[in-house]
């Protein structure tokens, strides 16, 4: 009986035991929840002021908003659409297609080579909750198309290096598009030319060795979706025609390999590095990316400043200026932002953070989680019936959503070792899902944030309408696009058709005026450079840009460039009028003087003759 009580005991110690050891760990991942939504909003409250918007006001004001669809402009949305921070999402989405539909009358349309401008602004489209297949004012513009497939009929799509490439992946990935047959640049043709590229160490970098940290992360992410797959691939490797017959997953681990113990130094790779984890169902803080003793988020960590913001680095780049080592910058923000947003997804079950598509079902989550136990299970029994069973819960999941299986890798291998035969599941086929769709701007900061409203053109905004119209600017650009867009999408358009006719006018007249305004940049350049060339005869020249200028509204004014040279020239003007009328002057002079002593001296001449007779 004592011994059967003290095994009781021991049993009943043990049960609380273990009790205490979920408990805490559950309670530390909450306080790792508290502590990434603390920062992410800190960031986020950084931004704000230094646009000077206060914390309770949208990020997405009119400042902003100037440069949606731009590289300073589209990668806080991504951050702070992913974890569905309430702002102004619809008026980012009227901007984008306002600045898309203007950028894409040039010829190099986004840009002439970056194919990663297309992928950029489809993401954080998706990210705001928009479709990146139907942008512009009339809704034709794809960009998926444009950036991906369709891409290397203006320039080859790996124009950029392995950027190009990943990106595009990304893209076509990020809501699971159907490619179309036949197109040059389809889900094999990237995954194959990415695998093609990688170097001898296994990572990867933007085209010619050595290896980056941040290029290799990049790739990872995008390699991600496709790290379950059995699919093998045969191809020559670029860097040193090695032939080659692997899995993505053989390459993904190649390149974990190289990233282990690399210490990125930096806000931008880290977070790249954070954010390839977190895609590839890995831990950010796991053991295997411990850097001299602090686990990735804490080296991020470090690079926060007081103010909220991230630097770049504690150390300063020549290459890139805006890397003080004691002042927080827009990039390393914006990256350290979705890189926070990363992991939060991850440690909430949620999509990873470039999946747009809608979050997991709680069947396909918890069908998930009960694979991942069973196979952790069968692992330790090393039982091949057992095996087999786990393989075929494995299978019934659906297999677009196979990648969220975290350690399937561990049973692919115990499966082979077992001789048991695999399916060669090509997931390529199971990404071809979507043709178009909206992207999810999933709740996972506030509460109660997002929730589909109804809208309508208020008196307000009729109110700011007729007071925008008086003055003809485009200081109002972004806000006439924003109620343009309010009324085009009104339950209550009738209403107000008026306003509606004026809104149009003001926006044309508004897009008149920036074109005066593009032609007298360029006419300042074409006719005042190089400035010390400049001569009395441009003085009509600048006369006519002056006058120009002068009848611009004064925020208008400031959008001239160099202006301050046109005045240069101006007072350089002046002074060579004045130059040459003192020239003149004193000419004149020394004519007069030279006249006037002739005469003088014929005049003396003539009196000593006179004298002599």
């Amino acid at each position: 009986m004592k011994q059967i009580k003290r095994i009781s005991v021991l049993l009943a110690a043990l049960m609380i035991l273990i009790q205490l050891f979920f408990s805490s760990v559950a309670f530390a991942k909450d306080d790792l929840i508290d502590e990434l939504k603390e920062m992410s909003t800190e960031i986020i409250n950084w931004k704000k002021s230094e646009l000077k918007v206060s914390s309770d006001d949208n990020l997405f004001n009119n400042q902003f908003l100037e440069n949606a669809g731009l590289s300073s402009g589209d990668w806080f949305p991504l951050g702070i659409g992913r974890l569905g921070v309430e702002d102004d999402y619809d008026a980012y989405l009227a901007m984008i297609d306002e600045n898309i539909t203007k950028r894409y009358k040039s010829k190099a349309k986004l840009d002439r080579v970056k194919a990663t401008e297309w992928h950029r602004v489809a993401l954080a489209v998706l990210a705001t909750g928009g479709d990146p297949t139907q942008i512009g004012s009339d809704k034709s513009i794809d960009l998926i198309a444009d950036g991906t497939y369709k891409r290397s009929k203006e320039m080859d799509i790996g124009a950029q290096g392995t950027n190009g490439l990943s990106w595009g992946l990304l893209a076509l990935d990020s809501m699971r598009y159907k490619v179309p047959k036949d197109v040059s640049d389809s889900r094999e043709d990237l995954i194959e030319r990415i695998l093609v590229a990688q170097l001898e160490d296994g990572g990867f970098s933007l085209k010619l060795p050595p290896s980056e940290v941040d290029i290799t992360a990049m790739v990872l992410q995008a390699l991600a979706p496709y790290y379950n797959s059995e699919k093998t691939y045969r191809y020559t490797r670029e860097i040193d025609q090695a032939k080659r017959e692997v899995r993505v997953r053989d390459v993904v681990d190649e390149a974990l390999e190289f990233l282990k113990g690399k210490n990125p130094n930096n806000t931008e790779s880290l977070v790249q590095v954070i954010v390839a984890l977190t895609a590839l169902q890995i831990d950010p803080l796991s053991k295997a990316f411990i850097i001299e003793n602090k686990n990735l988020f804490e080296l991020l960590k470090e690079y926060q400043q007081a103010d909220g913001g991230f630097i770049h680095s504690d150390t300063y780049d020549e290459e890139n200026p805006t890397s003080l080592p004691d002042e927080s910058n827009s990039m390393a923000s914006e990256q350290a932002l979705y890189g926070l947003t990363a992991m939060l997804r991850y440690y909430t079950d949620s999509r990873s953070l470039y999946d747009f598509r809608s979050e997991k079902s709680s069947e396909i989550a918890a069908q998930i989680r009960n694979v991942e136990n069973e196979i952790d299970r069968a692992l330790k029994q090393q039982d091949s019936k057992n095996l087999e069973t786990v393989y075929d819960h494995y299978l019934k999941i659906p297999a677009e959503e196979r990648s969220y299986v975290s350690n399937y890798a561990e049973l692919s291998d115990a499966l082979i070792a077992a001789t048991i035969e695999l399916e060669i599941d090509d997931l390529n086929e199971a990404m071809e899902i979507n043709i178009s769709g909206n992207g999810s701007v999933t709740e996972l900061l506030n509460e109660s944030n997002n929730q589909s409203k109804e809208m309508l053109f208020t008196k307000a905004d009729a109110k700011r309408t007729s007071e925008l119209i008086k003055e003809t600017s485009t200081q109002f650009k972004v806000e006439v696009i924003k109620l343009l867009d309010v009324l085009n999408n009104a339950q209550n358009k009738t209403e107000f058709e008026n306003e509606l006719v004026s809104l149009k006018n003001e926006k044309i007249r508004i897009e008149d005026l920036e074109a005066e305004i593009d032609a007298l940049n360029k006419f300042i350049m074409t006719e005042l450079y190089p400035f010390e060339a400049i001569t009395a005869k441009d003085e009509a020249v600048v006369k006519q840009i002056t006058n120009t200028y002068n009848e611009l509204p004064e925020y208008d004014q400031t959008q001239i460039q160099n202006y301050e040279d046109v005045e240069k020239a101006e007072t350089q003007i002046q002074n060579l009028k004045r130059a040459k009328y003192i020239k003149n002057i004193g000419f004149s002079l020394v004519i007069f003087l030279s006249g006037y002593l002739f005469y003088r001296a014929k005049k003396r001449k003539k009196e000593k003759l006179t004298q002599k007779m």
